[in-house]
C-alpha cells in the first residue's frame, strides 16, 4: 500500500482514504458543536463497499427519525483529453457539498431535499445536486429499515476517490459543515 500523508495543498487537502476521514473529522465537529434542541446520534459504519452491511446493522438498531448520511462523492469534473462536453461528471469541485436526489439504491425523501436546499439558500452557502448515476451511500440500508427511515445523503466532492491521493476543497468541507 501506499504511505501517503495528509496534505494541505494550496485551496485543497488530499489524502489517502480522505472520503473515509472527511466522514470521520464531519462526525466530530457535528458533536463538537450539536445543536442543544436535537439528539444528535451518529454511527462509523463499516462494509459500505460491498454491501452495507455496517449502515444496516446501525439504523436497525438505533432507528432514528431520519438520517443525513454523510460521504464523498466523485466529482469526474475534468474536461475530457478529446476537448468534447464532460457528461459523466457527479459533482464538481468548488460548487459545494452535493446534495443526492436519487441514485441507484435510492430515491432519497424529497422533504429533506428541500430542507437542505432551503437552508443553503438561507445561509449563502454554495451546494450543488449530485448528478444521479449508478452507485450508492449507505441509505441505500438505511431508508429500507424497520418500516422506513426518511434518509438524504449529502457528500463532499472529491476526485480520485478509492485511491492513495484523493483531492477535496477545503471550500466544499467548510460548506458541508455548515450546511
Amino acid at each position: 500500500t501506499f504511505a501517503t500523508q495528509f496534505q494541505v495543498m494550496g485551496d485543497s487537502l488530499c489524502g489517502k482514504a480522505l472520503d473515509n476521514r472527511i466522514g470521520v473529522a464531519t462526525l466530530i465537529q457535528l458533536f463538537k458543536n450539536a445543536p442543544e434542541n436535537i439528539e444528535l446520534i451518529a454511527a462509523f459504519t463499516v462494509q459500505e463497499e460491498v454491501g452495507l452491511r455496517g449502515a444496516a446493522a446501525a439504523a436497525y438498531n438505533l432507528a432514528p427519525d431520519f438520517a443525513f448520511v454523510i460521504d464523498c462523492t466523485p466529482a469526474n469534473d475534468q474536461q475530457p483529453w478529446d476537448g468534447s462536453e464532460n457528461t459523466l461528471y457527479r459533482t464538481r469541485l468548488d460548487h459545494g457539498p452535493a446534495i443526492y436526489t436519487k441514485d441507484s439504491a435510492t430515491l432519497y425523501d424529497r422533504r429533506l431535499i428541500r430542507y437542505l436546499s432551503d437552508l443553503a439558500k438561507k445561509f449563502g452557502i454554495k451546494y450543488q445536486f449530485r448528478q444521479p448515476t449508478t452507485g450508492g451511500t449507505d441509505a441505500g440500508a438505511i431508508h429500507l429499515s424497520r418500516s422506513g427511515i426518511p434518509t438524504l445523503s449529502v457528500s463532499v466532492p472529491g476526485r480520485y476517490a478509492h485511491t492513495a491521493a484523493m483531492i477535496v476543497r477545503k471550500s466544499d468541507w467548510e460548506g458541508y459543515l455548515q450546511l
